[in-house]
């Protein structure tokens, strides 16, 4: 389903671009690449914490990855710019740019995976570093990998990387190149920034109230405690098993063994039976003594409070790290709308200027590509932000005459290759019109053509009088030489199906469209076809009818009528009835239509 989106314009893309730019440097670039190195040295031992909160706190761990998954659906392009208006426009149609912008962060397979690891690294430790690899010999793409903080160091000039396959220290060669882009804290923009790292007290707090409670749970699971029993006691003796506290013990263990099946030694469960005199035991009886401590709510209190401070301090939508409290399916779309638009857009606008201006641009000056500056990288987030019941919502839309059917296709994600030709609506007409009225069958063998099978052999007409040519006015008078109403052909008829079926769409384009809101719930049980009876009317009918008869121009020369001549009949017809209230009748239709 990926594919379907590629055609389509980007989703809240910044038009015109936005100023918000990324802080982005190549350290293989032999004039700034050590001065940008030396220029964030100072960040490792707070990325360092940072990513053990990551790997320890479960909350962080699952918030970060649900925007990084978000982010990881984007699907990346190049477009260009518009030079007088500066907005971002479809994707470009210039092959060699297309070329270089499908390589980037390893190509369509690999890409998803990249932009999640970036948005992970960005979100912890403030920045991410990038490292391509040329493939020497092979006409295959360069390798991307994306590396973190800590996989990244310089030692006598010389940068040094963990290869991401090998797990080994690796040498940058000449041919590799490798970028630093980073969010930028504002008091010292050298560095990297991110929410982790305000948070990390936050983070501290919460590890030392669960480390509290497991602590106290430890405790609990140490020992089952001592069971003083007066040593006065006579204990039950068994078979070669003499009768004291010991052999008590054992059979208690052996109880509890029968009983306990779960994972564990039964024994932890049975407390050390230790014998007393009967004086020193509170009132001569049994006395359970542990070594466990109390788990009070305070601390469990104390962790939650922690998590709801952390929910608030992250870059992210506190819903997603305490839950979605009041929400519900109904309205969770307009959290992850919220969230796109303020959390995971400023991310991907950030990542698509610096992969522009590092990689894109460079590259293609080197091909020669002329003005390489009014070509970017953006990103389509059609599957990121999902609404629900938006097929209801468009097609009420397009009942309106407010969007076009090519708008629908693009919001609904129908791909161009879908759309269907006139033969296949012409098609989808005739089964229509065939499964309404089966004897069209043998009176107009052209829908039989049509729709694919072999025509019947016509049976033999009965001999009828011939009939004169209808004529273009309606008159209600007109007879036989014997004095009785003329009978309609088969042809006729035809006719008289086709043209009840247009009218049957346009009166439940109508319909919908005089369906407003105050109107909704009131008239379930009344077809759209025949809503225009008990709906007042108050837009003009030709709004109502605007987009129908559509068919026309398809049906009409098959009828052997002209298509003007029929859609003219058909909307004075549609009109008559909307402006009287009256519902559509097969009989008034053929009279309209002078048969």
């Amino acid at each position: 389903m990926a594919s379907w989106f590629r055609r389509r314009r980007p989703v809240d893309v910044p038009t015109p671009r936005k100023s918000l730019t990324a802080a982005a440097a190549s350290l293989s670039d032999a004039k700034i690449g050590m001065s940008a190195w030396k220029a964030r040295q100072g960040e490792d031992e707070w990325q360092k914490i940072a990513w053990n909160y990551y790997d320890s706190i479960g909350e962080l761990n699952a918030a970060l990855r649900w925007i990084g998954n978000a982010v990881s659906l984007a699907d990346l392009y190049a477009a260009e710019i518009d030079e007088e208006t500066g907005t971002i426009s479809e994707a470009t149609d210039n092959a060699v740019v297309q070329a270089v912008a499908n390589t980037i962060l390893g190509g369509p397979i690999k890409r998803a995976q990249a932009q999640q690891t970036i948005t992970l690294n960005w979100l912890v430790g403030g920045e991410v570093f990038l490292l391509i690899r040329p493939t020497r010999g092979t006409d295959q793409p360069d390798e991307w990998f994306v590396l973190s903080s800590t996989e990244v160091m310089e030692r006598g000039g010389i940068f040094r990387y963990c290869d991401p396959i090998t797990g080994q220290m690796t040498e940058l060669s000449a041919n590799d190149q490798l970028i630093r882009v980073w969010n930028p804290h504002p008091r010292s923009q050298s560095h990297a920034d991110s929410s982790v790292r305000s948070a990390i007290p936050i983070l501290r707090e919460v590890e030392r109230a669960s480390m509290n409670i497991m602590s106290r749970l430890d405790s609990r699971l140490a020992g089952a405690g001592v069971w003083l029993v007066p040593e006065e006691m006579d204990f039950p003796a068994t078979d070669n098993e003499p009768g004291d506290a010991q052999t008590f013990t054992d059979m208690l263990r052996r109880a509890a063994e029968a009983s306990l099946r779960n994972p564990g030694e039964a024994s932890a469960q049975v407390p050390i039976i230790l014998p007393a005199p009967g004086q020193m035991i509170t009132d001569n009886q049994f006395q359970h003594l542990t070594f466990s401590t109390e788990l009070t709510g305070e601390v469990t209190e104390l962790r939650n409070t922690g998590i709801r401070r952390l929910a608030m301090a992250l870059d992210i939508p506190a819903e997603i790290m305490t839950g979605m409290g009041e929400s519900s399916h109904w309205n969770a779309w307009q959290i992850e709308e919220t969230t796109y638009k303020i959390h995971v857009a400023p991310l991907l606008e950030k990542l698509g200027d610096a992969l522009t201006g590092t990689y894109l641009q460079p590259i293609l000056r080197m091909l020669g590509v002329a003005n390489p500056e009014q070509y970017v990288i953006t990103f389509n987030t059609a599957e990121i932000v999902s609404r629900p019941n938006q097929f209801d919502e468009l097609n009420t839309l397009f009942d309106k005459g407010l969007i076009t059917d090519d708008y629908m296709r693009s919001e609904l994600g129908i791909p161009d290759g879908a759309v269907p030709s006139e033969e296949d609506t012409l098609k989808r007409l005739a089964i229509t019109m065939v499964t309404n009225a089966p004897t069209l069958v043998e009176s107009l063998p052209q829908l039989v053509e049509i729709i694919g099978f072999d025509a019947p052999e016509p049976a033999p007409a009965p001999s009828q009088p011939a009939l004169p040519a209808p004529s273009t006015n309606v008159d209600n008078g007109s007879q036989t030489s014997d004095g009785s109403p003329p009978r309609p052909s088969q042809s006729d008829e035809g006719l008289v199906a086709a043209a009840e079926l247009i009218v049957w769409d346009a009166l439940s384009r109508a319909g919908g469209r005089m369906l407003t809101r105050q109107y909704r719930g009131q008239y379930n049980h009344i077809p759209k076809h025949d809503l225009h009876t008990v709906i007042p009317q108050t837009v003009d009918v030709s709004q109502l009818l605007e987009g129908s008869f559509q068919f026309v121009d398809a049906v009409a020369p098959q009828l052997g009528v002209q298509p003007q001549t029929l859609e003219s009949q058909l909307r004075g017809y549609c009109t008559a009835l909307i402006s009287q209230k009256k519902p559509h009748d097969r009989e008034g239709l053929r009279k309209w239509l002078s048969l």
